[in-house]
């Protein structure tokens, strides 16, 4: 699977994004999910890493993610790359002045597929 995470980018990069991996891979294997800050893109095909991670970088992908794998690669835990995550929560617990927890949530959301009706 090549996961391509696209944070806060402009609607003509999610555009060439689906339109050049159709090209290349075929259009049941493209899928375009929303997120909170922005989108996946999953393509169902299986690359050497140094081929995913060029496309990857061809596609803009997030360049936090991609140092990170690129770490993790470096050290051997291959399986640990290119994760995209489908539900998120992400958040801080802070504690009042009675000693009580309370949590605040930066991130929560279920990816929402709108391949179809994304860049008609």
């Amino acid at each position: 699977m090549l996961g391509i995470d696209l944070d806060k980018v402009n609607w003509y990069i999610l555009c060439k994004a689906k339109y050049e991996l159709i090209y290349l891979f075929g259009k049941g294997n493209v899928k375009i999910y929303k997120t909170f800050k922005g989108y996946h893109v999953r393509v169902n095909v299986n690359l050497p890493f140094d081929k995913a991670t060029t496309l990857r970088i061809y596609f803009y992908d997030d360049d936090t993610r991609l140092l990170y794998d690129e770490e993790r690669h470096r050290i051997g835990s291959i399986s640990l790359t290119d994760v995209l995550y489908t539900t998120k929560v992400a958040g801080y617990m802070y504690f009042d002045k009675d000693g009580v927890a309370h949590y605040s949530y930066t991130e929560d959301y279920t990816e929402e597929d709108i391949t179809e009706s994304v860049c008609k």
